[in-house]
């Protein structure tokens, strides 16, 4: 299943950016988490939703809203990211 890591409930109410992190590799989650971590854009922060697989991307996408994807176009088994395209 897909994991979401939403701001702290103290920064500002605007809706955040949902970014879609589509990678077999939990350290490109954590890296990507890091990175945007207090960045701001147009005042808003950013939310991360993670997917291990093309599927769970799929799932994600289909649940909310999402701004904007980051995912890796071959996953370790050939062409799971190609798929999700």
């Amino acid at each position: 299943m897909a994991m979401t890591i939403e701001p702290d409930n103290n920064e500002a109410s605007a809706t955040p950016w949902q970014i879609l992190v589509v990678d077999d590799d939990v350290s490109v989650h954590v890296a990507t988490e890091l990175t945007l971590k207090g960045i701001r854009h147009r005042d808003r922060r950013f939310a991360i939703t993670r997917a291990l697989s093309g599927a769970q991307a799929v799932q994600a996408v289909q649940r909310r809203g999402i701004s904007g994807y980051q995912f890796r176009l071959i996953m370790n088994k050939t062409g799971r990211g190609l798929s999700w395209c």
